[in-house]
């Protein structure tokens, strides 16, 4: 068990891994929160996600 254990280990040692692109990405969010009354009141966001500066998207949520 102990073999198996090591070995695994330095298996992911030598395996090359990259988690994230290289270059810039954008988030924007915009949030707005508007109060109708004490009790009544709208919120909205929107976002947008890019994987590269603005010419790749990714992501967006309203």
């Amino acid at each position: 068990m102990r073999k198996t254990i090591w070995a695994l280990f330095l298996t992911s040692l030598a395996i090359k891994g990259r988690g994230q692109t290289s270059g810039l990405g954008t988030w924007n969010i915009f949030n707005t929160k508007f109060t109708y009354t004490p009790q009544w009141s709208f919120f909205a966001e929107g976002q947008l996600r890019s994987l590269a500066f603005y010419n790749q998207l990714n992501y967006h949520e309203l």
